[in-house]
């Protein structure tokens, strides 16, 4: 007995030792962040190099509204409103009414002229800019539009303002850093986000509300949001690399921006003549591919009376080089003749029959807008239309201007000034498939189906196609019209 109960003695001594040693163990480590606690940094943290970029870019960021009437027509396309997405497909409904819309923009000169995406006051009646730090906004004037590169170019009263500096888009790398600043759902102002270049050259998009047709978008992974449209992408100097214009909504990650060296040459075209002047070939091209690889511009018509004509071009020729650029493709020489000086000969190197040739060209000015018409040139709800398949010069040369192929439908020619179908943001190149409900399969058609029209009430309901997408659109009947 006494031998088990010295036994039993020396046990609970052990382990009363060990349980000592366990909470002096427990003790020590609850005791050590207190001790990390106290020996903290109170100091300010390390400095970021994008705390630089936003202190610099920041004031030159303006928050823009519009206001749009609902009596100029029905768009039952909701994002055209206010932003764009590409992919589209995603559900929603329209409605009669036109909310105000929201966009972002930024200072390009001290005389106050502001630069912002054309979809963000495209149909707008009052566009207002509130500048950084104040709370009251102010009208702005809209000096011009582009929505061939959906650029767009405000003006405040107001002068001694900070422009931002464009940077050099062309130089810019995949894996660069990417800064956008902008205001997100029209009410995060200032907001700033970090990502990279995620790619360069994206081409042939199809953007829901309307494609614009030069397309050589820098593509990034810095958020970008509803609102953001029209802010810059900057570089960790705080220059401008691009013009934030559109977001992949099936992804994340995933935006787009209008190159800094393309939207300058539209800013400054715009602020001198109020438009973008173009130059114009008058040759249907596509990409000549050999080896499976695109080695310049294959030429599949030429139009009759056009530089294009005049200059020898041949259907067949390759065009290899333009005003010494190379040309790899069809898209290269868009841009090129584009840019080129109106009335200023070019030389245009092709390939025939194994030879290169140098033929000289003279561009002119590109005008994918008919001439202003009235109602008394054949107009119905202020739209001027011809077959989409036709041979119409009209519908040829936008065809080709806007690189769209041969279809259904009737393709608009001219919309009068001031009328409903303006009103509703229709143009030149947008195609009519269906009235009320009835196919748009030719002019015959088109003229019956107005008659039919003429004796009744109400708006009439167009599906139109615009940019390879399709809505629905609602114009009112001129008044004390018989063309209804």
């Amino acid at each position: 007995m006494n031998v088990r109960r010295h036994t039993t003695l020396a046990i609970a001594a052990r382990l009363g030792a060990l349980l000592l040693c366990l909470s002096a163990a427990t003790f020590g480590r609850a005791a050590a962040p207190e001790r990390a606690l106290s020996r903290l940094d109170a100091g300010p943290p390390p400095d970021s190099p994008f705390t630089t970029v936003a202190d610099r870019v920041r004031p030159s960021v303006v928050n823009i509204r519009v206001e749009r009437d609902p009596r100029g027509g029905l768009d039952l396309d909701p994002m055209q409103e206010m932003y764009r997405e590409f992919f589209p497909g995603g559900p929603g409904e329209g409605t009669p009414f036109a909310p105000p819309g929201s966009g972002t923009g930024f200072v390009v000169s001290e005389s106050g002229h502001i630069l912002t995406n054309n979809h963000v006051i495209a149909g707008a009646d009052v566009v207002t800019v509130r500048l950084s730090g104040e709370s009251q906004a102010v009208v702005a004037e809209v000096v011009g539009t582009d929505p061939a590169s959906d650029l767009a170019v405000l003006k405040v009263g107001r002068a001694g303002l900070t422009p931002l500096v464009f940077g050099d888009s062309d130089r810019v790398r995949v894996g660069d850093w990417a800064i956008a600043v902008g205001n997100p759902f029209g009410n995060l102002e200032g907001s700033l986000t970090v990502g990279v270049v995620s790619a360069k050259g994206r081409r042939d998009l199809a953007i829901h509300g309307g494609a614009p047709r030069y397309q050589d978008f820098l593509q990034t992974d810095a958020a970008i949001n509803f609102g953001n449209s029209g802010g810059p992408l900057l570089d960790l100097a705080g220059r401008v690399i691009g013009v934030n214009t559109a977001i992949n909504s099936a992804g994340q990650g995933i935006g787009f921006a209008i190159p800094s060296n393309y939207a300058r040459r539209v800013f400054e075209q715009i602020a001198a003549h109020g438009r973008v002047v173009r130059g114009y070939l008058g040759a249907v091209t596509g990409d000549f591919v050999e080896d499976g690889q695109a080695r310049g511009a294959l030429v599949e018509a030429v139009l009759p009376a056009t530089p294009a004509a005049a200059a020898g071009l041949q259907a067949g020729d390759v065009i290899v080089a333009f005003g010494g650029r190379p040309v790899a493709g069809e898209r290269d020489l868009q841009f090129l003749v584009g840019d080129a000086d109106v009335g200023a000969a070019v030389t245009c190197r092709v390939r025939r029959g194994g030879r290169d040739l140098d033929l000289e060209l003279t561009p002119t000015e590109e005008s994918t807008a008919a001439a202003v018409v009235g109602a008394d040139d054949g107009a119905w709800l202020g739209l001027v239309v011809e077959p989409a398949d036709g041979d119409d010069p009209r519908v040829v040369r936008l065809r080709d201007a806007l690189g769209v192929a041969a279809g259904r439908g009737l393709m608009i020619v001219a919309v009068v000034p001031g009328s409903a179908a303006a009103g509703a943001g229709l143009h030149p190149g947008d195609v009519v498939l269906e009235i009320d409900g009835k196919p748009a399969d030719g002019a015959a058609t088109w003229r019956r189906l107005q008659q039919e029209a003429a004796g009744g009430e109400g708006p009439v309901m167009l599906l139109i196609v615009s940019g390879g997408v399709e809505s629905y659109r609602l114009l009112e009947r001129e008044p004390a019209s018989g063309k209804g």
